[in-house]
């Protein structure tokens, strides 16, 4: 069965949103959202990261480790691009459970690169068989960040 968000399924939300956001990088630094607030893991991986096709990236103008927006219909991330060639073209991939420390206020800057803004899990789109959320992949677009 077909995701509820995809090229085939919600072909004009992908005019607007082309690509395919899947929330699943995993990197052995972290586990899940926790650990962000030790310095010698933060040092190993100091930012979220999502991987760009070098041919997306060019498309754009999105260099390697430069800062981007990651968007869906639900809302805006920025991560650093990880140009791979081991990647779909039509795909981005990104770490999820990103808050940083750092940021003193109480949500500590959840808001700012945390992939559950982009996906869905509205009541509508779970899944029939077993009610769970769609919580890792949607539609998204990319463009460079203007700020740092």
């Amino acid at each position: 069965m077909e995701i509820p968000e995809s090229p085939y399924s919600t072909p004009e939300v992908a005019k607007k949103y082309p690509y395919i956001f899947n929330a699943g990088l995993r990197t052995p630094t972290f586990f899940h959202s926790a650990g962000r607030m030790i310095p010698v893991l933060r040092e190993i991986r100091p930012d979220p990261i999502a991987e760009v096709h070098p041919e997306t990236a060019e498309r754009y103008g999105i260099e390697d480790g430069q800062w981007i927006y990651i968007e869906s219909p639900r809302g805006r991330i920025k991560q650093r691009a990880k140009l791979y060639d081991g990647i779909d073209p039509r795909v981005v991939t990104s770490e999820h459970g990103w808050w940083f420390p750092e940021i003193k206020d109480p949500g500590h800057g959840w808001e700012i690169s945390n992939a559950n803004i982009l996906t869905d899990n509205a009541f509508e789109t779970c899944d029939p068989n077993m009610g769970a959320t769609n919580v890792r992949v949607c539609l998204c677009n990319i463009y460079p960040c203007e700020d740092k």
